[in-house]
C-alpha cells in the first residue's frame, strides 16, 4: 500500500513538472511598436511575455531590456514600465528613418539548456519612407526581405531566419495573427496560430497577410553550447528564440 502511494505521488509529480516545464518552454517575447509615425509624435512601444495566442491575463513578468536602434546603427536604450501583463515605454524622433525596437530577455536556465530570448518591431518616422529590409545583427533574427501587394486585402511578404547573421533552415516559423483589427493599445491584442511552417529549403518563407491586422512571427534554433560564449556551468545546449512583430500598416 504505501509503494502504490509513493509510486502514485512520484507520478503525480513527474506530471506536474512536466505540465510545467511545457508551459515555461512556451513562453516567448514579442515586441509591439507602430508601423509608421511623424517626426517629434510620442509612440508608446509595449512588451510581452508570454504565449501570443494565450489569455491575455496570463502573460507575464520576466527580466527584459527594450533599446532602439536607428537608421546609422546606433543602439539607444529605453526604460520599460512594468505592469502585471506588459511592459511599456515612450519616445519620439526628430530624425526620419527606420527603427528597430528590440527587446532582450534575461538568459534563463531550463534544466541543462540555456534559453536565449529576443524580439524586434520596425517604424519607420515620415510617411514617405519604405522599408529597408536590413538586419539589425541580434542572435537570431527573424528578417523581412520581401513584400509583394496582391490586393488591398493580401500582402505577400517573403522572410528568412538568421542566426548569427546566417540564414538556417533547419528550424520552423509561427505565424500569429491578432483576433481583431486595429492599431496595438495598452489593453494588448489577441492572437491566433494561422500558421507554423518549416522554413524552406532556399532559407525564403513566404506567407500572405492581411495589412489590416497585426502578426508575430515567432522561430526557435538550437546550438550545442559549447558553440556558444557565456553559458554557465553544466549547459549543454542553447535554446535561441526570437519574433518579429508587423504591426498594422493601414
Amino acid at each position: 500500500m504505501i509503494k502504490k502511494k509513493y509510486f502514485m505521488a512520484l507520478a503525480l509529480t513527474l506530471l506536474l513538472v512536466i505540465s510545467f516545464s511545457t508551459i515555461s518552454l512556451a513562453h516567448c517575447v514579442w515586441v509591439e511598436s507602430p508601423a509608421s509615425t511623424s517626426l517629434n509624435e510620442e509612440i508608446e512601444i509595449y512588451s510581452y511575455y508570454g504565449y501570443p495566442d494565450g489569455p491575455i491575463e496570463e502573460r507575464d513578468q520576466t527580466e527584459l531590456e527594450l533599446y532602439v536602434i536607428d537608421q546609422n546603427g546606433e543602439r539607444h536604450n529605453l526604460d520599460l514600465n512594468e505592469y502585471a501583463t506588459y511592459y511599456n515605454a515612450y519616445t519620439q524622433f526628430s530624425d526620419s528613418g527606420e527603427y528597430t525596437f528590440v527587446v532582450e530577455r534575461e538568459p534563463n536556465r531550463y534544466r541543462l539548456q540555456q534559453i536565449r530570448d529576443f524580439a524586434k518591431s520596425v517604424t519607420l518616422v515620415d510617411n514617405n519612407l519604405s522599408y529597408s529590409y536590413q538586419s539589425v545583427g541580434i542572435p537570431l533574427e527573424i528578417q523581412l526581405v520581401g513584400s509583394n501587394i496582391i490586393n488591398q486585402d493580401q500582402v505577400e511578404i517573403v522572410v528568412e531566419v538568421l542566426y548569427e547573421g546566417e540564414v538556417i533552415t533547419d528550424s520552423e516559423i509561427e505565424l500569429f495573427q491578432s483576433l481583431e483589427k486595429g492599431t496595438i493599445n495598452e489593453a494588448g491584442m489577441s492572437y491566433q496560430e494561422v500558421a507554423d511552417v518549416e522554413i524552406a529549403a532556399d532559407g525564403r518563407t513566404t506567407f500572405v497577410i492581411n495589412p489590416e491586422y497585426n502578426y508575430v512571427l515567432e522561430t526557435d534554433y538550437h546550438v550545442d553550447a559549447a558553440q556558444v560564449e557565456d553559458t554557465g556551468l553544466f549547459i549543454s545546449e542553447v535554446r535561441f528564440r526570437s519574433t518579429l512583430f508587423l504591426a498594422n500598416s493601414k
